[in-house]
């Protein structure tokens, strides 16, 4: 899970308003390159920390009780990225600087590049694995690693915005659908059977940075427009908006504590 600081929390299904954020647009490229930690992902098996530096570097460690222990492997990274690890905790994925993704069987330590993405996403059973390029979603079966299906994106609904930062990749938790950032700022949901879009949500007005299923029909986006949006994918409507006083790094939920948090990077000192 990415690194996060203390800050308030909006429980599921109740309206509130973020804290202030950690992190000042003006203070952003200070991490670049640096030494700084900018992303922590702990393996769902407790087994294995997966930890960004500089934005940009991803080292691989075994975890001794709660201290790090030998580091496994590293890997250069595309900016600021997401990383994701398979349920089981036995495979992680990232898309590289070359914006190509990349899978890594930790038990092996084999790494394999895939095809050209910008985000990635794993199935909530860990067999396939969703590659979201600029104008193509290609899924990938894990085991053994071969594409099993590939369809171009429908552009975002035409709107007054554009972006062409790293947008958001996200499959439901019953794996029926699959959520994304558009280049027009807006969030599509696309039906796996049939890889069509069923809706398309507006109301962000910048680029969608983060998202998170909070169950098969809800679901929480996160923008540099400094809000949360929670919508209702089955109603086809927006169920409500926090708000935060400056801008955040991402979002977080944890279903057993049914808590959705927003974390940032600490700034440099």
């Amino acid at each position: 899970m990415p690194l996060r600081r203390p800050r308030k929390q909006a429980k599921a299904g109740q309206t509130a308003v973020a804290g202030k954020g950690l992190i000042p647009d003006s203070d952003v490229h200070s991490y670049i390159g640096s030494e700084r930690v900018t992303g922590v992902y702990l393996s769902p098996d407790h087994r294995h920390l997966a930890v960004v530096t500089g934005a940009t570097r991803l080292a691989l460690y075994r975890l001794n009780g709660e201290k790090l222990g030998e580091k496994l492997s590293e890997h250069l990274v595309t900016l600021f990225p997401r990383i994701v690890w398979s349920h089981d905790g036995t495979k992680l994925a990232f898309v590289n600087p070359d914006e190509k993704a990349e899978i890594l069987d930790v038990p092996s330590g084999k790494s394999t590049t895939l095809d050209s993405a910008v985000s990635v996403a794993f199935y909530p059973d860990g067999s396939r694995l969703a590659a979201m390029g600029k104008k193509k979603l290609t899924i990938w079966q894990v085991d053994p690693l071969r594409t099993v299906r590939a369809a171009p994106l429908r552009a975002g609904a035409k709107t007054d915005l554009s972006h062409t930062g790293r947008p958001a990749l996200g499959i439901s938790p019953d794996g029926r659908r699959l959520a994304r950032g558009t280049e027009t700022c807006t969030v599509q949901v696309i039906e796996m059977e049939g890889m069509r879009v069923v809706n398309e949500f507006m109301g962000h007005r910048n680029l969608i940075n983060d998202l998170e299923w909070l169950g098969p029909d809800t679901l929480a986006t996160a923008s540099h427009d400094r809000t949360i949006r929670i919508w209702d994918v089955a109603a086809d409507r927006q169920l409500r908006i926090l708000e935060a006083e400056d801008n955040f790094y991402g979002i977080s939920y944890s279903s057993a504590l049914g808590y959705l948090e927003r974390y940032s990077i600490p700034p440099c000192d």
